[in-house]
């Protein structure tokens, strides 16, 4: 069970490794698209505003993951309340229901 568990933790990480790394690829060529456009700019100035562009899109980035992570945490909470209702209302149900034919059969043997 343990060995399972290293290897779903082990996916895990590899697949946010990935994941981060298509944002830092993908920031970078969009810094290099915009400062491209921008052909008057001298290396070092091209070096700073793509700097600049990357770590600000990366942020964003870094926020909305931040984000889609607490609902996720927001929703399991939420989902797991409504589960736990939804087990006690069943299992009021069922054993109202045991108790009721409980009752009956009770009935049916003393008549």
């Amino acid at each position: 069970m343990s060995s399972e568990h290293d290897v779903t933790v082990g996916i895990r990480q590899v697949e946010g490794y990935l994941l981060w790394n298509s944002k830092v690829v993908s920031a970078r060529a969009e810094a290099d698209e915009f400062t491209r456009q921008l052909d008057w700019l001298t290396t070092a100035q091209r070096e700073d505003i793509e700097h600049v562009f990357v770590t600000q899109r990366l942020a964003m980035h870094k926020a909305g993951l931040l984000h889609i992570v607490n609902r996720t945490v927001e929703l399991c909470a939420e989902y797991e309340a409504r589960y736990a209702r939804l087990k006690r209302r069943c299992l009021g149900l069922c054993a109202g229901g045991f108790g009721a034919a409980v009752g009956v059969c009770t009935y049916i043997v003393q008549r």
